[in-house]
């Protein structure tokens, strides 16, 4: 097993304090622990399975994991609070439980996903893609989901407080026991979406409630 650099003080860069890629004309960020990005790092898989193995133990705040293949990995209850994860796959993989607050998932790969009972309030899911994921039960309170896809997602009994779906695409996917108070729907798509019992008036302003179940 290749000895890992972030069990060390060196290159722990953060979120907050990045390093960028070594790789020349690379303008990606390090991957925490690395000198190099996603991209041109060597030995990936050992990489996922290391990081998994070091959350079992420690918080992963503030790591930059943007682009890392994560699909049908199981991270549940991984405390990723704060952590960059633009881009990451997260297809198929066990989320339940996880924390990502304020965590920044813009163009991630949720598809198929389990995120029940997860919790994702103030996250950046913008363009990320959650079609078909599983958000029973998690908080999604002020989470930014502006332009995000998410056809299909069963969202029943998630927290949505001030979430903004703006310009999303929610189509045929489930709400219910949904507490959607004051979500931002602006020129969302909710096309055959079920919201029967969400709880709450939501901002529906230029939405396409076409085929919706209310």
């Amino acid at each position: 097993m290749m000895q890992l650099n972030w069990m060390g003080k060196s290159h722990m860069n953060t979120y907050f304090q990045f390093i960028q890629c070594d790789y020349e004309g690379c303008k990606h960020l390090a991957l925490t622990g690395e000198k190099v990005c996603w991209h041109h790092l060597s030995e990936q898989i050992i990489f996922v399975d290391n990081i998994i193995e070091t959350a079992q133990h420690s918080p992963l705040h503030e790591w930059i994991l943007a682009n890392v293949d994560f699909s049908n990995r199981d991270v549940s209850g991984v405390d990723f609070t704060y952590a960059c994860l633009t881009h990451a796959n997260l297809s198929h993989a066990n989320l339940s439980g996880a924390i990502l607050t304020r965590a920044n998932l813009d163009s991630a790969n949720l598809t198929h996903a389990s995120l029940s009972g997860a919790n994702l309030e103030l996250a950046i899911l913008g363009r990320a893609d959650i079609s078909h994921a599983n958000l029973e039960g998690s908080n999604m309170q002020r989470c930014n989901l502006v332009g995000a896809t998410a056809v299909a997602a069963n969202c029943s009994g998630a927290k949505m407080f001030y979430s903004r779906p703006g310009n999303a695409d929610f189509s045929e996917a489930v709400f219910t026991g949904a507490d959607i108070t004051r979500a931002i729907f602006r020129g969302a798509k909710l096309r055959n979406a079920d919201l029967r019992g969400s709880i709450g008036q939501a901002n529906y302003d230029r939405a396409d409630l076409t085929g919706a179940q209310q």
